[in-house]
C-alpha cells in the first residue's frame, strides 16, 4: 500500500489530472482480471484520501452472485 502522496492528490481541479489518472488506472488493473460475465460488471477499486494518501490497496471486488444490475428489485439501467 502506497501510505505516501507522492502521486498526488485526486479531484483537485474541473479537469483530470495526473493523480486523477493515476488513481483510475490503478483501480482498473484488478478490474481487468476479473473473469468475463453476462451477469456481472468487472469493478476495481482503490481508496484515496484526499491529500492523495492510498488507504486501502487496489483490489478487485468479487462477485458469487449476479450483480444488482439484473436484480428485479433494482430499477433498469439506461445508457449514459
Amino acid at each position: 500500500m502506497n501510505t505516501s502522496s507522492s502521486t498526488g492528490a485526486p479531484c483537485t481541479g474541473r479537469e483530470p489530472n495526473h493523480a486523477d489518472r493515476h488513481w483510475l488506472a490503478l483501480a482498473c488493473e484488478p478490474a481487468a482480471l476479473c473473469p468475463p460475465s453476462e451477469t456481472a460488471f468487472s469493478v476495481g477499486a482503490v481508496i484515496v484520501a484526499a491529500d492523495g494518501t492510498e488507504l486501502a490497496p487496489a483490489r478487485a471486488i468479487p462477485t458469487t452472485t449476479p450483480s444488482r444490475a439484473s436484480s428485479p428489485s433494482s430499477p433498469p439501467r439506461t445508457p449514459g
